[in-house]
This record gives C-alpha cells, structure tokens and sequence, in this order.
C-alpha cells in the first residue's frame, strides 16, 4: 500500500474486546468484533520500522496519572477515548498511531511552546518495548512519506539506544519494572533573510524507568522508588552551533518525592550521576564533550534541572544524561519533562523548547 493513502479508522460503536476474527485482504487488515471495525494499513513503507508496522489514524492522544494511556479514533463524532491495551491486542507488537501528517490532538503537553505531536510508535525490540513520541516545533503539516522516514530514522536510532542499555545492564526483559519510553523533537526556524522555514535542530531523549516496588522509604510509609535515567542528544542543523542548552526533570506529583539527582557542578571533561538514598546507588559517568554544567536542581519544589554551557569552541551536537532519584505512594509514577535549546545558523539565532512534557510509567 503507498504511504500517501489515506488511511481510515471507523469504530462503530464503543469498543469491546478484540476477541473476534481477523481477515486480512492485499491492503488492508480488519480487526472485527460484534460492533466495532478498525481498518488499518497492512504495512506502512518500505523501511527499517514502518516496512512490518500496523498503522492506525487517531485524532487525539491522551495520558493522565490516573488513567494511563488512551485514544480517540478519527471518523468518529464523539470523543471516545480507547485504552492502549485494546490497540495492542489488535495492532500487535508494533505499529505507528498518527494523523494523516497532521497534529494530534494531546494532553501531555503541558506547555506546548509551538510544539505538536504528529505520530505515536510501539515497538519491541529485545523483549522490551519502547513507546516513541515525535514532536515538531512551528512547523507545518507532514507528508505522509517524509513522516514515515523520520519515523525509521528515529525507531533505528532507538534501536541503538535500546541495545546499549542492554548491553551494560540498565534494561532486561523483566518489562514490569523497566519502561522505555523515547521523545523525538525537530525545531524549525524563519530565515532573517529570506522568510524561509528552515529545520534548525533536533532533539531526542530516551527515558529509563526503573523501579524498585513495594519497599519502606520513610515515616513508616511504604512505596516504590524510582530511577529516571535520560539519554538525550542535541543535534544543530543547517551549519549551525549549539550556544545553550537546558534540561529539568520534574517529579512534583501529589504524593511523590525527589531523593537525589545528578550531576552536580562540573567543568571537567566528564561529569558524575550517583543516585543514593534509600537502596544501592545507582551511577554512571558521561562526557561533556566542551560543555561545563550548573547543577540548579531544589528537591524542595521536587526537581532536577541543569544548565549546560559551552567552554570554549561552539559545539555542532551534545549528548547529556541527567537523572533523578524518587519516590511514589499512590497511583502511577509521572515525569514533568522540558529542554531548551539556543541554536545560531548563518540564517537565525533561535530558542527551542519542548515545552512541558508529561510522561508516565503504570505502578501502584
């Protein structure tokens, strides 16, 4: 099926359980129950991802502490939000919910800063399975075939990212206490000179969630405690440089607390992150690569946040890997999540931000 055909999602009813017969035609798969249908593409493209991915057109995403992930189908005239669960028994392991190239309606914006969110990806690489979210700042409508690309460019870098957790043991196949979720942003800016929209630069992060269940943290109170760990790169584009860049972690949920967060003040060539209090310490080093870093962090308001500032030579791309130590005691876990960028091309000088992204892991 080409890319560029519109791709229809019709449920006719509320939703039930996908427990019904599956008949696959040359264009389409339809997963049928007694009252609802859903069309979906059989494959999206030729690529490393969308080539075997099921997709589906959604008009609006939505994630709350409270009630997890869910979505609201497209063709239809009221707002009925489906849960994540009933997508993936009928989706299967991998598949790409979008809009057509256009916004999707959402709520983990906080803050949105220009930003939109245009498609929503599950995929299980390993045995763990990773959502991606791909974000736009001021930019316009996707070609379905340029969103699909972006799409396989961000799931092979994912993919990268996923083996090297593996690889030295932050993430396992034990997905119940392990959730891997990835934020892909790309900023665009108008050109001083010619009134052109140009893309500036990009943005992805991975989030590690690990957590540690049901233990004592306190004034005889009993929750789970939780390691945020990010793996975020900045890329400057268009022959551009890095000239600032910042990163908060926010976990200032009701009944939530922040424990430790690293790094601390550093201008050396690499920086420390060692999480403690409560259970072992959790540690890494990652290199500053010309950036010094200030650590504005104030566990009173429950926060991490860094400012990260080139030394000398005006950098191309960076790579950070702040994290934060908490803890949670009802419901699930959530993440306030924002950067800001300062990016200089030979066409603009501009600040780029993700707004203020909400992200949550399912717990007690």
């Amino acid at each position: 099926m080409k890319a560029k055909k519109t791709i229809k999602a019709l449920l006719m009813t509320s939703l039930v359980l996908f427990t019904s017969i599956i008949i696959v035609s040359a264009d389409y798969t339809h997963i049928a129950s007694d009252d609802s249908t859903y069309m979906v593409s059989d494959t999206a493209s030729d690529g490393y991802f969308t080539e075997d991915a099921q997709m589906l057109e959604i008009k609006a995403w939505s994630e709350t502490k409270d009630t997890g992930e869910s979505f609201s189908l497209t063709g239809l005239k009221s707002r009925d939000y489906k849960k994540m669960s009933e997508a993936k028994r009928a989706l299967g392991e991998n598949f790409i919910l979008h809009n057509n190239g256009k916004p999707i309606e959402t709520n983990i914006l906080l803050e949105k800063d220009g930003n939109e969110l245009y498609a929503v990806t599950v995929n299980n690489l390993d045995g763990v399975e990773q959502t991606s979210y791909y974000f736009a700042q001021n930019a316009d409508d996707y070609e379905m075939d340029d969103l699909l690309r972006e799409i396989d460019e961000g799931e092979l870098e994912n993919s990268k990212t996923i083996r090297k957790h593996h690889s030295n043991n932050r993430i396992n196949s034990n997905g119940s206490n392990y959730f891997f979720d990835n934020y892909k942003f790309d900023y665009f800016a108008v050109s001083d000179n010619d009134g052109k929209k140009r893309q500036q630069g990009s943005q992805t992060t991975s989030y590690v969630f690990t957590r540690t269940p049901a233990t004592h943290i306190g004034s005889g109170q009993k929750g789970s405690i939780w390691d945020v760990f990010t793996d975020s790169q900045m890329l400057s584009r268009s022959n551009g440089v890095l000239l600032d860049h910042k990163t908060r972690l926010d976990a200032g949920y009701t009944n939530q607390a922040l424990h430790s967060w690293g790094p601390k003040d550093s201008g050396g060539s690499t920086t420390k992150v060692s999480l403690g209090g409560l259970i072992a310490i959790n540690d890494w080093e990652f290199e500053l690569n010309g950036f010094s870093v200030d650590d504005l962090s104030v566990k009173s308001s429950k926060y991490g946040r860094w400012h990260f500032k080139p030394r000398v030579f005006k950098p191309t791309r960076m790579n950070t890997q702040p994290g934060i130590r908490a803890t949670n005691t009802k419901g699930r876990f959530g993440v306030k999540m924002s950067q800001t960028a300062r990016i200089s091309t030979p066409y603009a000088n501009s600040n780029h931000s993700t707004g203020v992204v909400s992200v949550f892991a399912p717990d007690l």
